[in-house]
């Protein structure tokens, strides 16, 4: 056991003499506080947030984005920082409580104003639990500060005076709501000895269109029948208008005001205040209705017969009880739609039919959509006769039916018509389920010939596809016309890496050839000797010398690099290497580039003895 305890005391010692105290602050409890605010400036932070920007003499909570971003770039400890992001978090619950507790005693005190108690009352009742909210936030902001003085007690004299306002703000709040909820008491026990009355109020129309005329009259009288005569009433329509009417000698009263520009559902209240402590207070609603105006098409000509590509005219005229007409007016079809603006009744629309449309009969609706709101939209309907336009357009076109992927396709196009016209050709190329993949617009004259290209992208996958050209002439007279043919396309870096492979394959089998073709000396069947490795060796040294005979690898590449040239547009001269080449190619197009430097590495490798190329 001594041996143990032994064996612990050194262990014990050894450690504390490889422990390095350098670089730890050792600090006495009693100074904790000292050390800390001669690292940090604590006492001017507080003091800078506390008097200067985060709560005013009326207790007042503001800044607080401010501060938060002082604490995050302040060099404070981390336990700190944490109290007072959560004490910032309290203080923001309660400034919005005590502004909200504001709001609604602002409310009642208008309430009581305008003797409306019932309503006061009903207030009162929900700023309680208001009050409770920022009495235990209140704690709350006192339980964090009371943390952070024990560790930082020096600021206590600096945050202490500032917590202050808030209480007096708080108390404040108080004071005013007993003092409402006393006034509230006096005003109910007057209240019930004044004598009650009765507002009898009618509206005419009832329904009524924007900015037509509406009247309110009535008559206001106690409970027993009594008018009383020459009292205030207040009548009100939100959002319209608010007037004070005064009642004759009989208690009657008349308003009259013009009904609002938007359709709907719409209340006026008519509110009486007594001025003295006679009466109570009363109220009554009368309702109304605003209705758009209706409108309705008629339509006073149109084109009836018509071919493709022609305009339709309508003629019309909007009829309405409102002044203002303003709004669409929509052509619709099962082939085109247009929209025509107007500000007037009268209006004048039209719709180009398109090309492809059939021979036959059709509906054309026309709509009125109303820009403003106080008008009904309408609908109408036309039947016209659509025509087969009497002259053909004969149409031939002509492309090679096989192309690599770099090679656009060129089509000539003829057209033929007994009447001279304008052409557009629109030419597209298309999958065969026809996914379309590029296009092209032309425009060109009849009876001529042309010859167009039509650009596609590079990337094609070798195969099938559609070539369309679609002839669509501007005179109406001329039917249009369409072509469609196939065409195969070759993938360009398909081809080329095919044409690789097929290189290398060549390559190794003339290898293969040629070393078969070698005489190799007759040995004894019985006698079996071992393999000389040196020889095999030589020999596979002297395979690259005999591919170097002109005709072969090199024409091979020669013929491939003239041909990129010619497609290209590149400068080929005897004085640039391959790799010169095979770098400019790469600048025109980056996968043909890639692939004929990897053609010339392969000869390089092949062609000079199987050297390591850099």
């Amino acid at each position: 056991m001594r041996v143990h305890y032994l064996m612990l005391i050194l262990l014990l010692i050894i450690s504390l003499t490889a422990t390095s105290y350098n670089r730890v602050d050792i600090v006495r409890h009693v100074n904790y506080d000292e050390v800390k605010e001669r690292q940090t400036p604590i006492l001017l932070l507080f003091k800078l947030i506390f008097y200067k920007l985060l709560i005013s003499e009326e207790g007042i909570v503001g800044n607080l984005t401010l501060v938060r971003s002082i604490l995050r770039e302040v060099p404070i400890p981390f336990s700190l920082k944490v109290r007072l992001d959560a004490f910032l978090d309290y203080m923001n619950s309660f400034n919005e409580t005590c502004m909200k507790i504001e709001v609604k005693l602002n409310v009642i005190e208008g309430l009581i104003k305008e003797g409306n108690i019932s309503q006061a009352k009903e207030h009162c009742n929900e700023i309680s639990p208001l009050f409770d909210k920022a009495t235990l936030t209140l704690i709350k902001i006192e339980i964090v500060l009371d943390d952070i003085y024990r560790t930082y007690p020096a600021v206590k004299r600096i945050v202490e005076p500032r917590i202050d306002y808030l209480r007096e703000r708080l108390e404040k709040l108080r004071s005013r709501y007993r003092g409402i909820l006393s006034e509230i008491e006096a005003l109910v026990q007057e209240y019930g000895a004044r004598i009650n009355t009765l507002i009898h109020a009618t509206l005419t129309p009832p329904i009524a269109h924007p900015g037509d005329d509406i009247r309110i009259h009535g008559r206001l009288s106690t409970e027993h029948d009594e008018p009383i005569p020459y009292s205030y009433l207040r009548i009100e329509l939100k959002g319209c208008f608010r007037s004070l009417v005064k009642t004759d000698q009989h208690g009657y009263f008349k308003l009259a005001f013009k009904a609002p520009l938007l359709p709907g559902n719409y209340s006026v209240v008519i509110k009486y205040v007594p001025r003295n402590l006679t009466y109570k207070s009363s109220y009554t609603l009368v309702r109304f209705k605003v209705i758009p105006f209706k409108s309705s098409i008629r339509i006073v000509s149109y084109t009836k017969t018509l071919y493709p590509r022609e305009r339709l005219l309508v003629k019309g005229v909007i009829e309405s009880n409102s002044s203002i007409v303003e709004g669409t007016i929509v052509l619709s079809t099962r082939y085109a739609v247009s929209r025509t603006s107007i500000d007037n009744p009268s209006f004048i629309a039209h719709l180009t039919l398109p090309y492809n449309v059939q021979e036959g009969t059709y509906k054309v609706r026309v709509i009125f959509m109303p820009r403003v709101s106080f008008l009904e939209p309408s609908e109408s309907e036309v039947m016209i006769l659509v025509k087969e336009p009497p002259y053909e357009l004969k149409l031939e076109t002509a492309h090679s039916a096989f192309l690599i992927s770099i090679i656009p396709v060129t089509i000539q196009v003829s057209s033929a018509s007994e009447v001279e016209s304008d052409l557009t050709l629109i030419m597209r190329l298309t999958t065969m389920s026809g996914h379309a993949i590029s296009s092209r617009t032309v425009m060109v004259k009849t009876n001529r010939t042309y010859q167009l290209t039509l650009l596609y992208p590079l990337s094609l996958v070798t195969g099938y596809y559609k070539v369309e050209v679609v002839a669509i002439p501007k005179n109406p007279l001329v039917k249009y016309t369409k072509c469609v043919s196939s065409l195969y396309i070759v993938n360009f870096q398909a081809l080329l890496t095919a044409s690789v492979l097929f290189t290398i394959i060549v390559l190794l089998t003339t290898r293969v050839l040629r070393t078969g073709a070698r005489e190799i000396p007759k040995r004894p069947a019985v006698i079996r000797e071992p393999i000389e490795v040196e020889a095999i060796s030589e020999e596979v040294k002297e395979l690259p010398e005999m591919l170097h005979k002109p005709g072969t690898l090199r024409r091979m590449l020669n013929l491939l690099e003239a041909l990129l040239a010619r497609t290209l547009n590149i400068r080929l001269t005897l004085s640039k290497t391959h790799r010169e080449f095979s770098k400019e190619v790469r600048e025109r197009n980056a996968i043909i580039g890639s692939l004929l430097m990897g053609i010339v590495v392969i000869f390089e490798k092949v062609y000079y003895g199987l050297k390591k190329v850099r």
